[in-house]
């Protein structure tokens, strides 16, 4: 998250070197995988998005913000821009905790799916948009922070 780009840049050089080191070298644990969220969470330090053009379909106006290009932490529109900075990604996910947007009065943003929402979601817009990029190779998840909604989700 952008949060955790915020304290590593509040290291040392050579804290950072460090840190960064012991994920991702072989002379640490070697993680070959990271997962950066599109837009503003709740660990971030302010609400953002890509696309803030009311009816802007078509992701004219999409613009990575500050936090993507100014900390430098190593939809398609999305994938677009980072390919931009030689950043490639493996896979996609449909939307990080679907069912916490129906919650009312959910404490932090959030986008709300049911899984007859979601599949429509994919079937008719994503999917197509991920098919029809240069970005065809990637995968597309879903669910992967809300187990226990399966198997019943994938099953729809």
């Amino acid at each position: 998250t952008d949060s955790a780009a915020i304290n590593i840049q509040s290291l040392s050089k050579d804290a950072q070197n460090h840190l960064l080191r012991s994920y991702f070298s072989e002379e640490g644990i070697e993680y070959n995988l990271v997962r950066v969220p599109m837009a503003s969470t709740d660990f971030s330090v302010r609400l953002y998005t890509y696309a803030d053009v009311e009816g802007d379909f078509e992701l004219k106006h999409f613009n990575l913000t500050e936090e993507d290009t100014r900390m430098k932490v190593s939809p398609v529109g999305f994938l677009d821009e980072y390919a931009k900075h030689n950043l490639t990604f493996w896979a996609v996910t449909a939307g990080n905790e679907p069912t916490a947007g129906e919650i009312v009065f959910y404490p932090f943003q959030c986008l709300g799916f049911s899984p007859e929402h979601q599949r429509d979601f994919i079937a008719r817009d994503l999917g197509p948009a991920l098919a029809n990029s240069s970005h065809r190779d990637v995968r597309l998840i879903i669910l992967d922070d809300q187990r226990v909604m399966l198997p019943y989700w994938a099953q729809v």
